[in-house]
């Protein structure tokens, strides 16, 4: 889900033929989705989209049955052909992308050997990957970016720990040196998620354990790169979640912005738990950890 330079937003679907396909809003802020417009690209993965600042158009990103990466992005004219870019290595799973320094967009990928690779999109093909560092890795990466524009990245390894790494400069290669988040004994089945939560200023790292229960981990304090323990976010939980991961997103009320977790139940019923609001603490101060109340959407009519 991306939005266009048009303020529409749109969702990338990817069909069971391969092929892809756009829904946009019939109008900015509609709650009202035009029908589907094909989109070409018979794809392995599911499309990556995001919006490239340098030109205000939409990028998106997949990978075919032979593991090679493609592009598609918006022109003057609208979206061009998908067009095959060469890579130091074969990829698999599904990509990640994010804005960082410069306004660049960074695609990362995991190759056959469960290795993360990072490139720069410039806008005609991407540039200067490098690697990660490791193996084993499953699933996809979380993406951070932090004020001052260096990327943080998160990652399952092969045993379910969750791992971290952050750029040293922005627009530079990462370091490829991962340490855990929270304690060792800690595992996961399935990706991280990540988000800079703006009541504090501190990155949320969210996963879904394998007891069915949502897990948090809040940074010691602005910038710290550490992430001690790992709780539920829903202490009174009486009810599993499915095997996929918890969505956090940023919304406003009013002037105030704020943060929630999506996520669904073992009957794929649609949870939100907002998070407190936290007064903004300073660099180097611990904050609360965030309450969350959990809100149950109405169910999805059965047709």
């Amino acid at each position: 889900m991306v939005q266009a330079s048009d303020a529409k937003v749109s969702v990338t679907l990817h069909n069971t033929d391969s092929r892809f396909a756009v829904r946009s809003q019939t109008a900015a802020g509609s709650n009202t989705l035009a029908p589907a417009v094909d989109a070409g690209g018979v794809m392995a993965s599911n499309g990556a989209s995001i919006k490239d600042p340098s030109t205000n158009k939409v990028v998106t990103f997949a990978l075919d049955g032979d593991g090679k990466l493609w592009a598609r992005p918006e022109g003057s004219g609208g979206f061009q052909p998908w067009a095959q870019h060469a890579a130091p290595a074969t990829f698999t799973g599904t990509l990640s992308v994010a804005v960082g320094a410069d306004d660049h967009v960074n695609v990362i990928a995991r190759d056959t050997n469960g290795t993360f690779w990072a490139a720069k999109w410039d806008g005609f093909a991407p540039t200067g990957f490098s690697s990660l560092g490791g193996s084993g890795f499953t699933g996809q990466v979380a993406i951070v970016r932090y004020p001052g524009d260096l990327l943080r990245v998160f990652a399952r390894d092969a045993g379910g720990h969750i791992k971290t790494q952050k750029q040293t400069t922005p627009g530079t290669a990462f370091p490829g040196t991962w340490q855990t988040v929270g304690a060792e004994d800690q595992t996961f089945p399935g990706s991280p998620a990540a988000i800079l939560a703006p009541d504090t200023g501190m990155v949320q790292v969210l996963a879904l354990g394998a007891d069915g229960n949502n897990y948090y981990a809040q940074e010691l304090s602005q910038g710290a790169g550490t992430w001690p323990t790992w709780k539920k976010v829903d202490a009174g939980q009486t009810e599993l979640y499915t095997a996929s991961t918890p969505t956090p997103f940023v919304y406003k009320v009013g002037d105030v912005l704020k943060w929630a977790i999506l996520t669904y139940t073992s009957d794929f019923q649609v949870r939100v738990f907002p998070a407190s609001t936290v007064t903004s603490a300073a660099k180097g101060a611990k904050a609360a950890d965030p309450a969350f109340t959990r809100q149950t959407l109405p169910k999805a009519p059965k047709k």
